[in-house]
């Protein structure tokens, strides 16, 4: 039965867990093999149920309906259908791949250091891009992260991307290549919404904010040029370097505010020195995050969060430190005593501080759909997930929209110092208090836009770059060009140095390429959170006080918004991420998809002000995006014998008519002193002059 399969299979899931969970907080060669095994054993497994149960009946004819979805959700066995050794051996690729994460490189004062001694982790090389401002040091580190990170990951992406299709192509999945496959989770059939369906409204929602995204490029890139830092390093209509704004990745560009902030002289909040004097333990910053969920009626944490995360880098150790948030999959009483945990090198940041609402997020989701809705039962394991990956990552970003409010982030800072913290907002008694509202107010939305509307296009391109590598529409030999490709024409962003179309593979670099994790879900979720937050400050009716300014919104202590909220968690993967997004944000039985204009409306005020610099100071939106100046010429080896050929030849040609030019020099002059003593010969000199 599915049930006996659930629970047989949850086995080997907890050991691929316990593993993986291991190998990323102490990353060896041992603990990585282990991982891959685990992984192994259960796909090997799940391979042999899925053909013993799934496969086996006919359940499109089922009547119940939710035993009817348990197998429609698993109707196809993914990359489980390869066999024994292709799996070990895709594992075994994506393990390798991000292996390379682990490499340290050379401080930019000391490039033939000790490497084992002194040598940078990519981590800190992730630190000096976003904090640092000597251009040649993040030129350097640029490069070195994705010559270490990036370029030897390449040969097992290629063997990767050869066994992702062989699995989505094969008999039993019937997908026309991975990149189909992958967008399984946002396909529902019964209404007729599949992957070409999805993939073309990725398009139109990128298309309907490509316009405000342009208006951010054109200001941030004339503020920088007409600023003092970097002003040296483009043209007017040239794409911005991707070292310069303040990420590795230049996905985000919230490191630069204080280059480009709209009025300077209005301060606007940030805890990180407030949280750098006033905790000594930033397992503080999560208890904060704790109390923000269980002020609207959401989760306390059980004591396995608080026993096993991982809050800071382990000592003596390589760890993976992309955040993360971990399910183990209690099965008894999941919502006071179930396995949660964190994985996260967390720094006494404001940054951080966000992030880590969106990892508890994560936690919430997971500890609401552990239990059946009203029945107090453990959740069927295919329903343990969320409504589709993107719904997953916009909760905790939901949150974090509340959190990053002046008003609240004031809130945490008075709590953290007892009512005295250092950066009020008092005024002068000259000062007009609504335009420096006004300002503050724009400086806040410049700062959320920096992070959040310059990375929409970065997650619409990273898929769309795997996309069409799975689709065999880019030749192996051009990979690292087709990348470059898309950051040019799509985000207006230039690589700092030349690189190779070949031997350069730059998008390799990226933890989620590296490691096999579909990036859409991103884009998905940076729509969905401002559908979310527009719905849940709509009902957020029992909060005296509270600023309904959408941007201003703080859900803090709302119980109204929390019951709200909680109704779409507890769902689970129970029902199509539609109809969950209908009922979420119509209560009527409306289908609900994806729909830009509550992120329109959130930046409005922000977008009017932009016209007004854009007309104002004649800012140019438009950028070159000739991509070919970017990438090194390779001259083929026959062209300089070629080449010294004729130059050969020309130089010959040169001498015999210098030699030819001085005998009939010769001859004119005899002839001239025949003719006559000191005759008047200045046309004859200029001429040869």
């Amino acid at each position: 039965s599915i049930d006996g399969m659930e629970d047989a299979l949850l086995v080997l899931i907890l050991t691929a867990s316990d593993t993986a969970w291991l190998e990323a907080k102490d990353h060896t060669e041992e603990h990585a093999e282990a991982a891959n095994e685990a992984a192994t054993a259960y796909s090997i497994a799940y391979a042999d149920y899925w053909d013993y149960v799934i496969n086996f009946y006919e359940f499109e004819n089922f009547d119940d309906t939710t035993l009817k979805r348990r197998f429609e959700l698993q109707a196809k066995p993914g990359t489980t259908v390869l066999s024994q050794d292709k799996q070990q051996q895709l594992n075994s690729d994506i393990s390798k791949m991000n292996s390379f994460s682990f490499n340290k490189v050379c401080p930019y004062n000391k490039p033939d250091c000790n490497l084992e001694k002194q040598g940078m982790t990519m981590v800190q090389l992730e630190l000096e891009l976003a904090t640092n401002r000597n251009e040649e040091l993040l030129s350097y580190y640029w490069e070195q992260y994705r010559d270490t990170a990036g370029a030897p990951t390449k040969q097992y992406f290629v063997d990767y991307v050869k066994l992702m299709n062989e699995a989505a192509t094969s008999e039993y999945n019937g997908f026309k290549d991975a990149g189909e496959m992958w967008l399984q989770p946002y396909v529902v059939p019964s209404q007729n919404y599949m992957a070409d369906a999805f993939k073309s409204d990725v398009e139109e929602l990128w298309q309907n904010i490509k316009g405000l995204y342009g208006k951010l490029f054109g200001y941030v890139r004339y503020r920088i040029r007409n600023g003092g830092t970097y002003h040296y390093l483009f043209a007017e209509k040239s794409p911005m370097p991707a070292h310069i704004l303040g990420n590795m990745w230049a996905q985000s560009w919230e490191n630069i505010y204080d280059l480009v902030t709209p009025y300077p002289d209005v301060y606007l909040l940030n805890i990180t020195e407030v949280l750098q004097e006033n905790i000594d333990n930033v397992t503080t910053m999560f208890k904060y995050a704790e109390d923000f969920f269980v002020s609207t009626g959401l989760y306390k944490l059980t004591d396995d969060y608080w026993n096993k995360s991982m809050f800071v880098q382990p000592e003596g150790k390589q760890a993976v430190c992309h955040a993360s948030a971990w399910d183990f999959l209690s099965t008894k009483k999941p919502q006071t005593d179930g396995d949660y945990r964190v994985k996260m090198c967390t720094e006494k940041t404001q940054s951080d501080f966000i992030t880590l609402h969106h990892e508890m997020g994560h936690t919430q989701y997971q500890m609401a759909y552990s239990l059946v809705p009203e029945k107090r039962k453990t959740q069927s394991l295919i329903f343990r997930d969320g409504a589709n990956p993107g719904f997953h990552e916009a909760i905790g970003d939901t949150i974090a929209l509340s959190v990053s409010t002046p008003d609240h982030l004031l809130g945490v800072c008075n709590a953290m110092t007892q009512d005295k913290c250092p950066f009020g907002s008092e005024l002068k008694e000259e000062d007009d208090e609504e335009e420096i509202e006004r300002q503050r107010n724009i400086n806040q939305l410049m700062k959320t836009a920096l992070d959040k509307i310059a990375f929409i296009p970065y997650a619409y391109i990273l898929d769309k770059f795997r996309w069409d590598v799975f689709a065999g529409k880019v030749h192996v030999d051009e990979y690292n060009y087709h990348w470059w490709e898309l950051r040019v024409q799509v985000q207006g962003l230039k690589p700092p140095v030349l690189r190779e179309k070949d031997s350069d593979f730059d998008p390799g670099c990226k933890y989620h390429v590296a490691n096999n994790v579909p990036y859409i879900r991103y884009f998905v979720s940076y729509i969905l959170q401002f559908q979310f937050h527009e719905k849940l400050c709509s009902v957020m009716d029992d909060v005296e006080d509270t600023n309904t300014t959408i941007f201003l919104c703080d859900i803090y202590n709302s119980t109204a918004a929390g019951a709200h909220l909680k109704s779409l968690l507890t769902r689970g993967n129970s029902a199509s991420w539609t109809d969950q997004l209908g009922d979420f944000l119509y209560d009527n039985g409306t289908v609900g998809y994806m729909d830009s204009q509550a992120i329109l409306d959130y930046f409005k005020p922000l977008e009017e002000f932009l016209d007004q610099q854009i007309k104002e100071h004649n800012i140019q939106l438009e950028w070159d995006d000739d991509v070919e100046k970017y990438f090194v010429i390779h001259i083929p080896a026959t062209v300089p014998i070629i080449v010294g050929i004729v130059l050969a030849v020309m130089i010959a040609i040169v001498v015999i008519a210098y030699f030819v030019g001085k005998s009939r020099q010769k001859k004119k002059k005899k002839e001239s002193q025949e003719q006559g003593q000191g005759a008047d010969n200045s046309g004859l000199e200029m001429g040869e002059k």
